[in-house]
């Protein structure tokens, strides 16, 4: 059973991306609502929260779920409890290591966000550094072109 966990366990093995990611506006997407006062509606928090709607989830007004407030890890790399758990050579086969611009933008569409350029974005990347770019330190390869 996939469940989400506390995105300080992604830390532990990608400490470069968690930092990039705490600079980025998805680390802080929570904030925003609260001070909106809109904390509480579900059509806003499914897009500022992680995993809002699905089982283990971000909850509202549930303590044990606070972890989950803001756009970490897990909302677009998946659930990361097999990915923690799993053997070394089998990481990469339960996470979203790529994840596509329809996920994007099923938070950043057209009445939300109607300057979202996907291309543009995935090329910056929402952390700066992408495995590519620290092979030798976290020994992930270096993606595929699907070219």
């Amino acid at each position: 059973q996939v469940k989400y966990l506390d995105n300080k366990k992604c830390k532990m093995c990608h400490l470069k991306q968690y930092k990039s990611w705490e600079e980025t506006k998805h680390a802080q997407a929570f904030k925003v609502l609260v001070e909106k006062e809109a904390d509480k509606k579900p059509e806003c928090v499914v897009c500022h929260s992680t995993g809002f709607g699905q089982p283990g989830g971000y909850a509202i007004d549930d303590k044990e779920t606070e972890t989950l407030q803001n756009v970490t890890c897990q909302a677009c790399h998946g659930p990361s409890n097999l990915h923690f758990k799993a053997k070394k050579e089998d990481k990469k086969s339960v996470v979203n290591a790529h994840p596509s611009e329809a996920l994007c933008r099923s938070c950043h569409d057209e009445k939300m966000s109607p300057k979202f350029n996907f291309e543009e974005y995935s090329k910056k990347g929402i952390h700066v550094i992408t495995p590519h770019e620290h092979k030798g330190e976290s020994k992930e390869e270096k993606p595929k072109s699907d070219k």
